[in-house]
């Protein structure tokens, strides 16, 4: 919502209005039911040709909109990252009279949405704008979106530096304790860089660094024991064409302007690739229970299909939303 407002009044004529809407589409306890969150101001919008790629970091309308007043071109990028990761889909209208941001949400029980564990249940008709208490009594990030050498990132790129020595010793070594117990070291940065993100603030970089380094340890690992015997080479080369074919669909669906967001499938289908990896290093497992190792990888493989079309049929679900309103 911050960014979403300030976009808004950074860009909205002197003296002008900032709406903040909350919305119902769709008959009441239908599949197609949804609240839309909106935020319109009476500032120029984006050019047609924009409109696609206004989600996209470090883009700026700057030719669409005043000079003086252009930022960074994350706040956008930022606002639909976040909206992403609570399940919902972002789009942006570029109406000629007023540059309208929605957030659309599936509602929760008793016509209400859970904000994401974040503590509070926003009631369809109720108000997001907060007071100046309410802002006060929050406090600000160490770190803002902005920001490049945060611990949180610089743990993040350590995890990218260290894991292909690792994947090398993999290959040729197999099973064991060092590489079991370096892999493990490894593996667990993602949950520090996370906290520190969340007690810092985090960052346009780290949220794009983050999925890379999780994505370059689990294929990386994969293929390293397909060169060490350990596992078969045709969940791994599905499971990796899965995450080219579906990184791409999510761009593409993104300069179209509709957030797929990641599922919490999505999550626990990376969560069990790893611990295939960490079952098939550890050398009671792998010389005498394998089957757990690739037990995990299969399943892993079922569930880089299952939701791999889970993100088409979102993607394709959230455009006919977007072409509906």
């Amino acid at each position: 919502m911050r960014n979403l407002l300030e976009n808004a009044i950074r860009h909205a004529p002197r003296g002008s209005c900032v709406n903040v809407t909350l919305d119902r589409s769709g008959d009441p306890g239908s599949a197609e039911e949804s609240i839309i969150l909106a935020v319109v101001d009476e500032g120029p919008g984006f050019a047609a040709e924009f409109i696609g790629r206004a989600s996209e970091p470090f883009v700026k309308g700057d030719d669409a909109r005043s000079p003086e007043n252009s930022g960074a071109g994350l706040g956008l990028a930022i606002a639909s990252g976040v909206v992403g990761a609570h399940g919902a889909s972002s789009f942006f209208d570029p109406d000629p009279v007023a540059m309208c941001g929605y957030c659309s949400l599936s509602p929760g029980p008793d016509d209400s949405r859970s904000n994401a564990g974040l503590g509070r249940r926003w009631p369809v008709g109720s108000s997001f704008m907060t007071d100046a208490a309410a802002a006060a009594a929050t406090p600000a990030p160490k770190y803002g979106p902005t920001a490049i050498l945060t611990p949180a990132n610089l743990l993040t790129a350590a995890r990218i530096v260290a894991t292909p020595f690792w994947l090398v010793m993999v290959a040729n070594t197999g099973p064991g304790w060092w590489t079991f117990l370096i892999g493990f070291t490894i593996g667990i940065t993602d949950f520090v860089d996370g906290y520190l993100a969340r007690l810092q603030g985090s960052t346009l970089l780290g949220a794009w660094l983050d999925p890379l380094a999780d994505k370059v340890l689990a294929l990386g690992g994969m293929f390293a024991l397909v060169a060490s015997g350990q596992f078969h080479w045709f969940p791994v080369v599905v499971i990796a064409a899965r995450e080219v074919l579906i990184s791409g669909y999510r761009s593409r669906m993104g300069k179209l302007g509709v957030s797929v967001p990641a599922t919490k499938l999505a999550k626990w289908k990376t969560f069990v690739q790893l611990w295939a990896i960490a079952f098939a290093l550890v050398p009671p497992i792998a010389d005498n229970a394998h089957w757990i190792a690739t037990s995990m990888l299969w399943t892993g493989f079922a569930l880089t299909v299952v939701t791999g079309w889970q993100y088409i049929a979102g993607g394709a679900k959230a455009a006919k939303a977007a072409e509906g309103q």
